[in-house]
């Protein structure tokens, strides 16, 4: 299953169900030492294997015997941490790292750690394999593009909340992601599936059709002309947005106010930040040059050598962050236009490392120095 699919429903049903036992018909909001006596909200999906109906040929290669050697992917760089870590600034001296030696300098993770999409022929192939150790490489079999698959997810107990944060994620890639009022106009965006996501692979689309069962017909026969009486209908479009719509506001009010935009009403989740950032990332029909989402380079020249700060999507996209961000005297975000991301700027080796400039990418040249990437909203009140 997709990992954003399971970030998303997942994170979303654990805080659900932490805020849904009932306790002798009694809902409550904390969980603490509550007796036996409780109703948990249960709740079952299964997923089915994907099953291919694509007639031909599937294989990238043209044939199942031959192989591909893809890019090689390292692992994460832990010492990297201007790039996983909330950062305040971005002065190298300044950079907030894993081991705070003041309350001043903690911080915390940054976000979730998703991949651009490349385009429907992505660069994936490795180029200088004679130059690798075979403990560098792989060897992998991927299948060509416009291949179909076909799954299904069985479910039970989901209330219309639950289940339209189902619905949401499922239909975030189809083409009623904007009839269902989830997506951008004129926006199309893919999922991700698989182990080649760093590389572009694996961007899916996902068209889902939604059956409802009807409890009480099911059980008043056994079956149903030659078939078992599964009672079973197909929702209409109407009746999935309803769905989606209750999910959507159960998350606008349950949300802390820090979370929602600076300005505007917040009416539906594609207005959210944190959405129009995943959305980023997402899309589809307006792919990126492979400049803006290349991965920064060790040789010919060290571009990690300065620690810049990782930018947010928003930025990348050259799109206005609506975010709650703290204010100060100094700068404010309020009256700093997002800029568009630039590539890392590479200066001469200096040994004196106090000699070296703040090299500010963002700086507007007339005192104020926000910096959206280096911005986090104030944490909810308590």
């Amino acid at each position: 299953m997709d990992v954003l699919i399971e970030m998303i429903f997942v994170i979303f049903l654990i805080n659900h169900v932490k805020h849904s036992i009932l306790v002798k018909n009694q809902e409550v909001t904390q969980i603490g030492n509550i007796s036996t006596n409780i109703y948990m909200l249960i709740l079952m999906l299964k997923f089915n294997d994907a099953t291919c109906t694509h007639l031909g040929n599937v294989w990238h290669q043209e044939n199942f015997e031959k192989t591909l050697i893809p890019k090689i992917l390292g692992s994460p760089k832990l010492t990297t941490f201007q790039h996983y870590l909330v950062q305040t600034s971005t002065d190298r001296k300044q950079l907030k790292h894993y081991s705070p030696q003041s309350d001043d300098e903690k911080t915390v993770i940054r976000g979730h750690k998703l991949y651009w999409h490349q385009g429907s022929k992505p660069d994936i192939q490795y180029s200088n394999s004679n130059e690798a150790s075979g403990t560098q490489t792989t060897q992998i079999k991927p299948i060509k593009s416009d291949v179909h698959f076909t799954f299904t997810i069985n479910f039970e107990n989901l209330s219309d909340v639950e289940l339209g944060a189902l619905l949401w994620v499922l239909s975030i890639s189809s083409d009623k992601t904007q009839a269902f009022g989830i997506g951008k106009q004129g926006e199309e965006y893919c999922l991700s599936l698989g182990m080649g996501k760093p590389l572009g692979m694996g961007a899916v689309k996902i068209e889902p059709e939604l059956y409802l069962s009807d409890r009480n017909t099911r059980y008043q026969k056994l079956f149903d002309g030659n078939h078992w009486n599964e009672a079973e209908t197909s929702a209409s479009d109407e009746q999935q947005i309803s769905f989606i719509k209750a999910f959507e506001k159960y998350v606008i009010d349950n949300i802390s106010n820090e979370d929602k935009p600076k300005e505007g009403e917040l009416n539906s989740l594609k207005d959210l930040p944190r959405i129009e950032m995943l959305y980023c990332l997402l899309r589809w029909n307006s792919p990126l040059k492979a400049e803006d989402t290349r991965y920064m380079t060790i040789k010919p020249t060290n571009e990690y050598r300065e620690r810049p700060v990782l930018p947010t999507p928003l930025q990348i996209m050259n799109i206005t962050d609506n975010r709650k961000l703290p204010t100060s005297s100094a700068s404010s975000p309020e009256n700093t236009p997002t800029k568009k991301f630039e590539k890392p700027i590479i200066k001469p080796k200096n040994n004196n490392r106090d000699s070296r400039p703040n090299n500010n990418r963002y700086n507007s040249g007339d005192g104020n120095s926000s910096n959206p990437a280096i911005q986090r909203p104030l944490p909810p009140k308590k």
